[in-house]
């Protein structure tokens, strides 16, 4: 009895510990419309759903959800048409905390240092800096055009410069001093340099511009950091390149043609180690001994897949409209006791799935408390909730008829004392 009793208890803290690492990913929704939608889900495998506190039509997240970051155990999402910042406490079970309002500011971007925030802002043609103490902007510095990608190395920021305060093409890396916020160089760089990854001291900038045709060019640069030398490569006109790069076990892997591929040292890109072969590839990142790619029609749903560092797809998530931003938070032990996000061993599933027009919602009830069961569409808008009687534990079964709704996916989400869990309903007609 004591050795099946510790066994259960070894079940249950390896479940924890294996569910603790959370990939948010923002989808951006379509500009002029406030659909943009947080998503979260189990990096290791397991549940997946939306954060709930932000409904399509009561409170919405906003309008094109430009970019996350985490500093200090809070989630900073960037909300480029709404101009505003929303802020979540991860150390607190992943709950909205308050909103910084950006009036007409355009933000795109933000990073962290010494307790502050910078934040690139396109209609202010300037670097914001946010005092984290009291979430108020302490000072704005102007840039000669409109900032995108930040970076920080020892006592500067380095900023992407993609464009002019008229939209025509810019070619500037500019470097800012932290200390007082006074820009002290500029580099050139292949034009329209946008996303930006650090590699010991060499920064690596991903290039893109446009004719007047709109045909666009690529291009790929780095700055050696120490010395201030400058490396380029043009691809010329070409559509095989995308602007997302980053550092993955100690190599740089860039967007290109429909995967990820290792840049080789005169940046030109490493064919044969390409990763990855989406023909609608918006995004990508990596985390760990995971790469994350996000594909996108510009209409939801579109699905962010999970590889492994061999190019196996592990797990396919299905998300609202165009994934661009991840963010990846290891919870602790105590957050994983009050986090909203880590499901307290419910288990739900459903059958048949796909299903026509009926499907059964089956889970577990761990706890003798009062619960909400629901239906979500893919933004994550509640469309029907169930009435509940019975809050006993044990094991329950409740029928769902999709019969007046269109085929696509939908969500049943469990939700109970802060803690949710959601399995994804294929309704096919």
């Amino acid at each position: 009895m004591k050795s099946n009793i510790m066994s259960m208890l070894l079940f249950q803290f390896s479940l924890l510990f294996s569910q603790n690492v959370n990939l948010f990913t923002l989808c951006e929704g379509n500009f002029g419309s406030a659909n943009s939608s947080l998503w979260s889900s189990n990096l290791n495998g397991g549940s997946f759903h939306t954060t709930i506190h932000w409904d399509e039509n009561s409170n919405p997240l906003g309008d094109v959800g430009q970019s996350l970051n985490i500093y200090d155990g809070r989630l900073y999402i960037v909300m480029n048409n709404s101009h505003t910042i929303e802020v979540m406490n991860l150390n607190e079970g992943a709950n909205y905390e308050m909103t910084i309002d950006l009036p007409n500011s355009s933000p795109r971007y933000i990073t962290f240092n010494n307790n502050k925030g910078y934040i690139s802002s396109w209609n202010q043609n300037a670097i914001l800096v946010l005092n984290l103490d009291n979430m108020e902007i302490i000072d704005t510095v102007a840039v000669d055009g409109m900032p995108e990608f930040m970076v920080t190395f020892e006592d500067y920021l380095y900023i992407s410069l993609p464009n002019n305060s008229d939209w025509s093409t810019n070619d500037k890396i500019i470097k800012m001093r932290l200390s007082d916020h006074e820009i002290v160089e500029t580099f050139s760089v292949e034009p329209g340099p946008t996303m930006m990854t650090l590699k010991d001291s060499i920064l690596y900038i991903t290039s893109s511009s446009y004719d007047d045709a709109w045909n666009q060019y690529s291009g790929t640069s780095s700055i050696n950091l120490i010395s201030g030398e400058t490396s380029m490569h043009s691809a010329g006109q070409t559509n095989n390149y995308g602007s997302d790069i980053f550092t993955f076990q100690n190599e740089i892997y860039q967007v290109y043609d429909g995967g990820v591929v290792i840049l080789n040292n005169d940046l030109t890109p490493n064919i044969s180690s390409k990763i990855g072969n989406f023909s609608s590839i918006y995004s990508a990142s990596a985390h760990d001994d995971f790469f994350i790619f996000g594909t996108s029609d510009y209409v939801a749903p579109d699905t962010v897949f999970i590889l492994n560092q061999d190019g196996s797809i592990l797990d396919e998530l299905i998300v609202s409209a165009i994934p661009g931003s991840y963010a990846v938070y290891e919870f602790d032990q105590t957050s994983i006791d009050n986090n909203s996000i880590i499901p307290d061993l419910v288990s739900i599933q459903n059958y048949p799935n796909p299903f026509n027009p009926e499907t059964i919602i089956q889970f577990n009830v761990q706890k003798e408390s009062p619960y909400q069961l629901y239906i979500s569409d893919i933004s994550g808008r509640m469309i029907e909730e169930f009435k509940i009687n019975d809050y006993t534990v044990g094991l329950k079964k409740i029928k769902w008829d999709g019969s007046l709704y269109s085929s696509g996916i939908y969500f049943a989400v469990f939700k109970q004392k802060g803690k949710v869990e959601i399995t994804k309903l294929s309704l096919l007609k």
